[in-house]
């Protein structure tokens, strides 16, 4: 997983008569005595998430803007993520750069990440966060074949999906939709092409399955 922003200039102003440098640090450490501990957190929001698929299987872009805001400033963004079922990494500190995109590149089948801001207090934001899953594809072999009152059983299987379809299946088996388990005892031979769907949030992947049933 990889986090890129671009690279900054600053420019830095004229040096400040020391008389006038002296007033206001006197002014700041005496307002500061009195003042109450800043506790208000940023306030933090993602926006223009953009997901693009790169060539390789399972291999994706993202590129979001993040806009924060807080009474004192900014100190840095801090950024986790997790990939499928796994926990989250640790938080990790980027510079802050309004509204330019972050960009992440990865190669998965599903990733989630969380952004939250920091200000110069310590004080951090209610975290935005993104969960992507791609759409299925489905993995497993497209040819296999039975025998004709023997018992059958073949898996749909697909990394992301939640559950599956298929077209009409020879007499004598059936398709569990929650597993993707085909299985039976066939009744008939003959040679089938059987549609099949894995289907998740994200979408739905097909793919055609060349079933020979023989006596």
């Amino acid at each position: 997983m990889k986090f890129t922003t671009p690279s900054r200039s600053f420019n830095t102003p004229g040096t400040i008569p020391a008389i006038l440098g002296l007033t206001i640090a006197l002014l700041q450490v005496s307002t500061s005595a009195f003042a109450e501990p800043d506790t208000e957190p940023p306030t933090l929001a993602m926006t223009g998430v953009n997901i693009s698929k790169l060539s390789g299987a399972n291999h994706y872009r993202f590129e979001y803007s993040i806009t924060a805001n807080d009474n004192v400033g900014i100190a840095e963004l801090e950024i986790h993520g997790a990939v499928a079922g796994g926990e989250f990494d640790a938080w990790r500190a980027y510079p802050y750069y309004e509204g330019i995109p972050i960009e992440i590149i990865l190669q998965c089948y599903e990733f989630r990440f969380e952004v939250r801001a920091k200000d110069l207090n310590g004080n951090y934001s209610v975290p935005a966060g993104h969960h992507f899953i791609a759409e299925p594809g489905i993995t497993s072999s497209l040819k296999t074949k039975g025998k004709v009152g023997k018992n059958f059983v073949y898996r749909i299987q697909s990394p992301t999906a939640d559950r599956y379809t298929c077209s009409k299946l020879p007499d004598g088996l059936k398709l569990n939709e929650k597993t993707g388990k085909i299985s039976g005892i066939p009744r008939k031979s003959g040679r089938y092409k059987i549609t099949m769907s894995a289907i998740n949030v994200s979408g739905t992947g097909m793919s055609t399955l060349q079933l020979k049933i023989g006596d």
